[in-house]
């Protein structure tokens, strides 16, 4: 195998993608530029440079430590479309902050020796739909405060059956029509990806290993040696290993319920749904995401005000838009003075920008000709005119409100 194109020095890696927007997914999977220049003795192409003098892995992390990872834009779009999909199934979808760092796709093959798992089209570290699936059931089977008959049936309530695999145990204790059933019934809910809602800051952190050779010795085999490499012992020395994690991300996760096929409840479905919010609150906030949770990795906490307020206020205002684009031009108006009225107290002064905005616009109406006027129009005139506040502001102005504003929207009610 010949080298890669980049393997000279000229080749610097910073140059690689020359953008704002670097794909650091791409680069960290694809772009290692530490190997020899010459082909080595062994006749490996693919060596890594290694001497006391140089720390070739270390240096390749330094590229990516400190950096934002990820287009906000593309990072954005794509997270609220996820979000409004799940959104018109019937789910749920919550934001949580990382609380410690987080890294995710460790044994993934690459030169540094720790991998990270990347979007395949954002290029930011996230988690699967199937991790999401995997971590919720772990905890479900590990902390159900229950009879073991019970968080059985939730299992497969929630993640569907084990039972695709013929040896597992637990299929000789079933009928060969309940083996049939439970082996193809699917989970009532689709876990979607984890993704950041923003870029995400990536950083390294170290791991020091003390007994790497009791870990790797096969102690079962029965020429394997015994030695004071391989005995756990406090002899020996640490070796620091440092490898990729994102320090800073906040995530949305999804969940929504698989609807096809079930004959339940709306209520059922919500109650279900929310017992599976809770559970999936409780584990990441306190047993974490991703890999090395042991070690108190992947902790995240929930977002009560952030992307998922801006993205529900979008929505808002683009429901709004559509509906204001099917009234006249009567109704329009009187909508905004609504609007304005819902947003403006009584201790406002009369002057104010928005109160004077709400007299311009009142005003306006006398400007649209009276034929114009729909029955819709008029019903709407006699809601705004049933408004308390709207009553509070004009006694504020009594002359303003007689001789100037009430004569045309009563025009309405003619």
């Amino acid at each position: 195998m010949k080298l890669p194109l980049y393997k000279n020095s000229s080749h610097d890696i910073n140059d690689l993608i020359p953008t704002d927007d670097k794909n650091y997914g791409l680069l960290f999977e694809r772009f290692f530029n530490h190997y020899y220049d010459e082909q080595k003795p062994n006749g490996s192409d693919w060596a890594i440079i290694t001497n006391d003098s140089v720390d070739s892995k270390g240096d390749f992390l330094k590229t990516f430590k400190g950096k934002a990872c990820g287009s906000s834009h593309d990072i954005q779009r794509y997270a609220e479309n996820q979000y409004n999909l799940v959104e018109s199934l019937g789910g749920l979808s919550l934001e949580f902050e990382l609380s410690s760092h987080f890294v995710t796709g460790t044994g993934n093959a690459h030169p540094v020796e720790n991998g990270m798992l990347w979007h395949p089209t954002l290029g930011v570290p996230y988690l699967t739909g199937s991790q999401v699936k995997g971590m919720l059931r772990t905890v479900v089977e590990q902390y159900f405060d229950g009879s073991s008959e019970d968080r059985d049936a939730l299992l497969i309530d929630w993640f569907g059956s084990k039972l695709k695999d013929s040896k597992n145990p637990k299929s000789m204790f079933y009928s060969q029509e309940k083996q049939a059933e439970l082996s193809s019934q699917a989970g009532r809910f689709i876990f979607f990806d984890a993704i950041p809602v923003d870029s995400v800051q990536l950083g390294v952190d170290i791991m020091t290993p003390h007994m790497g050779g009791w870990y790797a010795a096969d102690f079962f085999q029965q020429d394997s040696p015994i030695s004071h490499e391989t005995l756990p012992a406090d002899w020996h020395s640490p070796i620091p290993i440092k490898f990729l994690v994102v320090k800073k991300a906040r995530f949305l996760v999804s969940i929504a319920p698989r609807t096809a096929g079930q004959n339940l409840s709306t209520a059922i479905q919500e109650a279900s749904l929310q017992q599976l919010i809770e559970t999936l609150q409780y584990a990441l906030s306190l047993a974490g995401a991703g890999a090395k949770t042991q070690n108190g990795y992947g902790q995240m906490s929930e977002v009560k005000s952030g992307f998922i307020d801006k993205i529900l206020e979008k929505n808002q205002e683009l429901r709004r838009s559509q509906a204001m684009a099917l009234m006249s031009p009567v109704q329009q108006q009187l909508t905004i003075i609504s609007e304005l009225l819902s947003t403006i107290t009584s201790r406002q002064a009369v002057g104010s920008e928005k109160y004077q905005k709400m007299i311009d616009l009142i005003k306006t109406l006398s400007e649209i000709p009276s034929d114009t006027y729909k029955p819709d129009d008029k019903i709407m005139a006699q809601k705004l005119l049933a408004l308390k506040n709207l009553e509070s502001y004009f006694n504020l102005n009594k002359n303003q409100y007689r001789d100037k504003i009430k004569p045309h929207i009563e025009s309405l009610l003619a």
